[in-house]
């Protein structure tokens, strides 16, 4: 697994032992077609940058104008969208030719799980477990974890940072879980982007959810502050009051009626803010908080900061230690559940504590310094408290080599709990897990027992995974823990063993954050699907069976991949566009594997983009972050294992170097062929002739064409039928999304439609990641996956576009990072970031047997460009052999020109409108066919 702030990549082999300088590990596959490794971990030359996913992010969505991601943009966009139509609402309003809905299936992974916030086991009945995942939503369990239901209606917000039960007798169905994140959620984007909506409560025990409108952030009188919650706990003691505190990014807010209304009893009144907060409570009712020195605003007074205890959540006394770190960013809190006079701290201390270390063929990947504070509570008067504070932060984890020591990462993965049973069992969490028998009193009774694998040989812990969030204990066997991370929900049975035992709970646990997508084209009816996921690395199947596990086939930050050959050629890649080629045979046996990304290539993007050329599979087109690479046979690349980047038949198109930004896009023709278009991170867009030959200059087709300056160019679509026919998809939120061109790129026309709330993409509409999409003989459907689902539209009609969202039951508003279709059967695979993939099948065929995917019709479509100074072309579909008549109208009605007045056959056809002597003003135009009528209106200026 690669992970964020360590650049290494695992794998896992059916191959002989190369000769290379790598590290031997375990990890098990699952019963089909396997990856092509059987223990074989290798790395990126260079230490990865730590914030590299955060750039990323940040740069494909913020706003090019300010440079910042807008406000509350996730509560804002969902509010959006809600007002816009679904394909199931059309299909009732409409005839039913003219639009379909799509039938959506869940493909998994349903073996693999996402990170995982929160995880609280039912006191009234241990084998119900309650999951949240951050981008995924909530999950109960009623079997002990083996099988899993999600609770979170697919229109709601999809983010869970903290839960909590409702412990008190006759209370035990109550529940509540908050929402947003600051750091490390890439749904949306990093910080503002994934903002959460405050907190949610459940009546039923978690089977269903409902938000609580006074922490709503759409309340007036609430702060953005709102959207980011770190814990939520209720008083146990209090058996009067629904007594709830939830610390949010800010301070610490009281409710003593079950969420209805709230005060803020601690911080943000204070200037400024924290950014990090946390709260825990005792069964006695006893409550610590803490409120950290780091906040937005630049100059901070520490002395607003620290360590605070209330006995009653009103009035506050500060503890801090007098040597406690001054600079001191997300703190977790651990109470010993068998002595609560007893705490643990475990603190993201820049500066002090314990330094520790990810490494990387001998450089220093990532660098953290953490501190553990035990706090042990006592009067002698039974009045006076006095507190006895004992750092232990040089006895955190240090187990040293590539992946040894302790990390949080900036706090990204941080957890403190106590075994139930005795104060002196500590686990702790950042990357991996470990445990002390001493509570860290010493360095002599540490045991590693999850996360990387002991080996230390950036291998994974056996069913286990890295990045800790969660951890929970059986209430009746305190030996029995439940651990929560980026890769799901695990259980062992004996957290005291020496080696400590994993069982994987992800089953149905569908929470995986892909990132691409990627299908069989060459075969109709081929089953194979391969995607990309956040630090889950790349996953496929070969089953149409939902249930049937995935094949883990390239660990780290899963990126770009395609299948070819009937799904016996396999090219995957983990981030900065490291690649691998593996064949198989017809039996699903490993012919060989290689890396082939090119020698000398620099300058990736985090998830970086490749293409292969769909008239010849062994052409693959490359970003090499300002120029593209080419190479010219991939199949002349010998199957020798090697690890290392390789100068077979790759070229280097120096003449497409660009000046500014990377290339972030790629789209290439199939008919006519070799025709490809490329797009940068600085909103440019170009085109190459005959790609495939020469190292051709690119033609600019974006400058002073209208398009956004400066955004991302996210996808370019280039339509299958007609090269120059092209799709280009701008990621960033407040410019518009998507732009159309019937004449490669000499002009475009918005055709983002109702996604935006404005015109000129300011507003709240979605940040749009992908396009896709599928041919019947008369009629286009487009598909365009966003931050808020999926949305679908058959015709292109400039700002009158209408985009519908597909899957309104089943994928929801989750974001959709990319799309792949297969044109031979219609066959639609859609990579969610947090609720895994989903697939759907548009019907190809009439009762006829001709192309129509139940939408065959007579349409009219916008002309283009407009408006217009001397020539526009008018686009129309007749479904059947008919007599045609196209004419325009001035708007007295009165005929100005007979474009059109003969029999046709079905099809789409195209008429140029020569406006030359005609006047400036608004006119209509008409087609009438098999007495079908429609108009239009296009506009010329001098």
């Amino acid at each position: 697994m690669m992970h964020r702030k360590c650049a290494c990549i695992t794998f896992s082999i059916w191959a002989a032992v190369v000769a290379l300088s790598v590290f031997l590990l375990f990890f098990h596959h699952s019963p089909q077609k396997p990856g092509p490794w059987t223990g074989r971990t290798s790395s990126i030359s260079g230490p990865e940058d730590p914030h590299a996913r955060y750039r990323y992010e940040f740069n494909r969505l913020k706003n090019p104008a300010t440079d910042r991601i807008p406000e509350n943009i996730r509560t804002e966009e969902l509010r959006f969208v809600s007002t816009l139509p679904t394909t199931e609402s059309l299909q009732k309003s409409r005839d039913h030719q003219s639009r379909t809905s799509l039938d959506w299936t869940l493909r998994g992974p349903h073996n693999v799980g996402g990170r995982t916030r929160s995880l609280v086991i039912d006191v009234e009945d241990e084998n119900t477990i309650l999951a949240g995942s951050v981008s995924g939503g909530m999950f109960r369990s009623t079997d002990a974890g083996a099988a899993w239901i999600r609770t979170t209606d697919p229109s709601v917000l999809h983010n869970v940072t903290c839960l909590i039960q409702d412990t008190r007798p006759g209370k035990t169905h109550v529940w509540y879980y908050g929402s947003g994140e600051t750091y490390g959620n890439t749904a949306g984007a990093p910080g503002a982007i994934f903002s959460g909506n405050g907190v949610f409560k459940s009546t039923d025990r978690g089977r269903s959810w409902f938000l609580l409108a006074s922490t709503a952030t759409n309340s007036p009188h609430l702060t953005h502050n709102m959207n980011f919650i770190y814990n939520i706990v209720v008083d146990p003691s209090n058996l009067d009051e629904d007594e709830v505190y939830y610390a949010m990014l800010g301070g610490i807010r009281r409710s003593t009626d079950g969420g209805l209304t709230w005060t803020t009893v601690l911080g943000e009144g204070d200037s400024p803010h924290p950014y990090f907060t946390d709260i825990a409570v005792t069964s006695t009712g006893i409550l610590y908080a803490v409120l950290s020195s780091f906040s937005r605003e630049q100059d901070y007074d520490a002395s607003t900061h620290g360590i605070f205890r209330s006995e009653d959540g009103i009035d506050w006394t500060e503890i801090t230690p007098g040597n406690w770190p001054r600079d001191f960013r997300r703190t977790v809190i651990g109470i010993a559940p068998s002595d609560e006079r007893i705490v643990y701290f475990l603190s993201d201390t820049p500066g002090s504590g314990f330094h520790g270390f990810l490494r990387e063929n001998g450089n220093i990947a990532n660098e953290d310094w953490t501190s553990l504070w035990r706090l042990m509570s006592s009067s002698e008067d039974g009045t006076t408290l006095e507190y006895e504070w004992d750092d232990r932060s040089a006895n955190l984890p240090n187990f040293g080599g590539f992946v040894g020591d302790l990390i949080t990462q900036d706090s990204y993965d941080i957890v403190v709990r106590v075994k139930p049973d005795s104060e002196d069992v500590v686990f702790v969490g950042g990357t991996n897990l470990y445990r002390s028998t001493d509570g860290f009193a010493t360095a002599d009774h540490i045991a590693w027992i999850g996360g990387y694998a002991k080996e230390n040989n950036v291998s994974i812990y056996p069913n286990h995974y890295m990045d800790q969030h969660a951890i929970t204990f059986l209430p009746s066997d305190p030996g029995v823990l439940y651990s929560g991370n980026d890769g799901g929900v695990q259980r062992t049975s004996d957290n005291t063993a020496g080696d400590v035992e994993w069982t994987n709970l992800n089953n149905g646990y569908v929470t995986s954050q892909f990132y691409t997508i990627a299908i069989d084209h060459s075969t109709a009816g081929s089953s194979p699907i391969i995607g990309g996921m956040q630090d889950n690395g790349t996953y496929i199947t070969h089953s149409s069976d939902p249930l049937n596990p995935w094949t883990s086939h390239l660990n780290g930050d899963g990126a770009f991949c395609a299948i070819t050959d009937g799904g016996n050629i396999v090219i995957a890649s983990a981030q900065y566009a490291w690649i691998l080629k593996s064949v198989y045979d017809n039996q699903s046996n490993l012919i060989g594997w290689v890396r082939i990304d090119p020698h000398g290539g620099e300058g990736y993007l985090f998830i970086n983009p490749f293409v292969i050329d769909p008239n010849n599979s062994d052409i693959m087109y490359l970003a090499g972050g300002d120029v593209l690479w080419r190479n010219d046979e991939l199949s002349g690349i010998p199957l020798s294992g090697s690890l290392k980047p390789t100068e077979i038949n790759w070229t280097k198109l120096t003449r497409t170097r660009i000046s500014k930004g990377k290339i972030s896009s790629i789209g290439i023709s199939k008919t006519p062929p070799n025709l490809l278009y490329f797009g940068t991170t600085a909103g440019q867009v170009f085109r190459i002739p005959q790609a495939n030959v020469g190292n051709s200059t690119p033609i600019d087709i974006s400058t002073e064409k209208g398009l956004p300056e400066n955004a991302n160019v996210s996808c370019i679509l280039v339509d299958p039928l007609d090269a120059e026919r092209v799709l280009v998809v701008f990621s960033n939120y407040c410019v518009p999304s998507l732009f159309y061109t019937v004449d490669g790129g000499s002009n475009w026309i918005d055709v983002s439609g109702n996604l935006e709330e404005r015109p000129d993409g300011s507003g709240n509409g979605p940040s749009c990641r992908w396009a896709a999409m599928l041919h019947s003989e008369t009629v286009a459907l487009y598909l365009v996956g966003t931050s808020t689902g999926l949305y679908s539209t058959t015709m292109l009609e400039g700002a009158s576009t209408e985009w519908a969202l597909e899957g309104a039951s089943t994928i929801g508003n989750v974001v959709v990072d990319m799309i792949d279709v297969r044109q031979t059967d219609g066959f639609i695979a859609v990579g969610t970031h947090g609720k895994g993939v989903y697939s759907a099948k548009a019907d190809m065929t009439d009762v006829a047997g001709e192309p129509a995917m139940g939408m065959k019709a007579y349409s009219l479509e916008q002309n283009y460009p407009n408006p217009f100074n001397t020539q526009t072309t008018i686009h129309f579909t007749v479904p059947s052999s008919d007599f045609v008549t196209l004419k325009v109208y001035d708007l007295q009605g009165r005929e100005i020109h007979v474009l059109l007045n003969e029999p046709l056959q079905p099809g789409r056809h195209s008429v140029v409108f020569d406006a030359s002597g005609i006047p400036s003003g608004l006119y209509t135009y008409r087609l009438s066919a098999g007495g079908w009528v429609q108009s239009r209106k296009l506009i010329v200026t001098k």
